[in-house]
């Protein structure tokens, strides 16, 4: 057992955890669902991410516990040195460096800046709590983490009445490339100019 998890339902969670005890633990996970919130006190350990209105970011990493869900870090080049980690800990950590820069390199990251102004309630600090499979196939695994990582995304859109402020749509990879496609250019420009010709 990696640490205490608390059951609720199908979810097996690790209830809320400050960045350090997150890093220790996700360097020890293959794959998890996992759901960030940004608040003064933390969560409640029984309380899931699809219950917490302060999560504004939930996702999922890795898969099987296998090689190919791992990362080698060579550091120390010259003694071709370096250690291991799990991709879910270098998902986290790039979370992690990204939310407390000045000058984010992506543009969600700069929106949360914008929104919490975390430099105006130095109060508030991360929390971070991971959706483990426990007792899953490992060529399930995947599948897995993400249904339940569109579940929580769902539950707390219904709960809340929109998803976590980073699951937005408009920051989707997928929402982007389709919204700037040559199609969609298009039909916005048949919608702007003319409806009628939709129905010629």
């Amino acid at each position: 057992m990696i640490t205490e998890l608390h059951y609720r339902g199908l979810y097996n969670f690790t209830g809320w955890l400050t960045k350090e005890e997150a890093y220790s633990i996700a360097d020890r996970l293959h794959a998890a669902t996992y759901a960030i919130a940004f608040c003064e006190i933390r969560p409640e350990q029984t309380m899931l991410p699809k219950e917490c209105k302060d999560v504004f970011y939930i996702g999922k990493s890795g898969g099987s516990d296998s090689i190919a869900n791992l990362f080698y870090d060579q550091k120390d080049k010259k003694n071709k040195k370096g250690r291991t980690y799990t991709l879910l800990k270098l998902r986290i950590k790039k979370h992690m460096q990204e939310l407390v820069k000045d000058e984010p390199s992506e543009e969600k990251y700069k929106f949360f800046k914008e929104y919490y102004q975390p430099h105006l309630n130095r109060k508030k600090q991360f929390f971070i709590s991971f959706c483990i499979p426990e007792n899953v196939n490992e060529d399930l695994k995947r599948s897995w983490i993400g249904a339940k990582e569109q579940e929580l995304i769902l539950d707390y859109g219904y709960r809340f009445g929109k998803p976590p402020l980073l699951n937005l749509e408009s920051f989707d990879p997928e929402f982007k490339k389709k919204n700037n496609s040559i199609s969609n250019s298009y039909i916005n420009s048949l919608i702007n100019g003319n409806i009628d010709k939709f129905y010629a």
